[in-house]
């Protein structure tokens, strides 16, 4: 092997095909989803009365889930053509570079 290499094991060939992009895609998407459904669903268990624990969650345990959420919107608000338009030059309209 190269020493100039940063990895030792080499990127297997399929992770450069656009299917598992897409797939890879999906799959963090479902894992969203999975999650913030696990949290409120833990939210709203924690508040009832077939809860028979004394904790229940606060506003501070909500905190994740809120960045997350908002977190998500703003990554999923920007068009992924602004992103691949320009070089990185700080001159020009330079719409790409305002988008990253």
């Amino acid at each position: 092997m190269s020493s100039d290499r940063l990895f030792r094991f080499p990127k297997p060939q399929w992770l450069n095909s656009a299917n598992s992009r897409t797939a890879g895609v999906y799959l963090a998407g479902g894992l969203f989803s999975l999650s913030f459904f696990l949290l409120i669903d833990a939210a709203s268990f924690s508040k009832s009365l077939k809860n028979a624990s004394d904790f229940h969650m606060n506003f501070v345990d909500w905190i994740p889930g809120i960045f997350s959420a908002l977190g998500m919107l703003v990554i999923n608000s920007i068009d992924k053509t602004r992103l691949s338009g320009d070089t990185f030059a700080y001159s020009g309209d330079g719409v790409a570079w305002k988008a990253r």
